[in-house]
């Protein structure tokens, strides 16, 4: 956060080929959690316009343009600090009538970097994390070998007053719904090679 509503967003992990990018925008936090509820879509769809443009909408595009003619998804993993940030759904994010995060085309998820940037300086200790973890695969064993993974995943997270929601491969509408009815601090979409950077760390 560079000053009030003023931040800073940049590329830092990029395929090779796309171009690293650094932008400062204006987020006016404080009006749009006045409007989320009233039009979810509009919202998301102004959120995206705010934070792609200039060279990170280059950037993007041009990461787009790639994955499309390797014919493979997109990773798009937002790492954001702030508080005043972190009370936006990111998720909402929408560059047309559906939203990023139910996208068949890009592996969305965010990360957040401590327990007060998520709740705020009051929070209570027992406060819970709420966390959506949605698992993508490719084939049968890619699925029995993520569905072994989170059995472990739920034993560490009762550990830490986290609420984990687990979505198996939901399909738009059942993703959707999910958004819907709760409000996450955290989303995550879960793969093989997601599974993989998690077990280097």
């Amino acid at each position: 956060m560079l000053g009030e509503d003023k931040y800073l967003i940049r590329t830092e992990r990029v395929a090779s080929g796309v171009p690293l990018a650094e932008e400062e925008v204006i987020l006016s936090i404080k009006d749009w959690l006045a409007e989320i509820a009233l039009n979810p879509l509009e919202f998301g769809k102004q959120l995206y316009n705010a934070v792609f443009w200039g060279t990170i909408r280059d950037s993007w595009m041009t990461a787009q343009g790639l994955a499309q003619y390797k014919q493979q998804p997109l990773r798009l993993r937002l790492s954001i600090r702030g508080e005043g940030a972190l009370q936006l759904p990111w998720e909402s994010l929408c560059n047309g009538l559906d939203p990023i995060a139910i996208s068949t085309d890009i592996l969305f998820s965010r990360c957040f970097f401590s327990r007060k940037e998520v709740f705020g300086k009051s929070a209570p200790n027992n406060t819970q994390l709420k966390v959506l973890l949605v698992l993508s695969a490719y084939s049968i064993k890619e699925s029995f070998e993520l569905k072994k993974e989170v059995i472990s995943l739920q034993e560490e997270a009762s550990k830490y007053k986290i609420q984990l929601t687990i979505l198996d491969q939901p399909n738009r509408k059942q993703l959707a719904l999910a958004l819907e009815q709760e409000s996450f601090q955290v989303f995550i979409t879960l793969d093989m090679l997601n599974l993989q950077h998690l077990i280097r760390v």
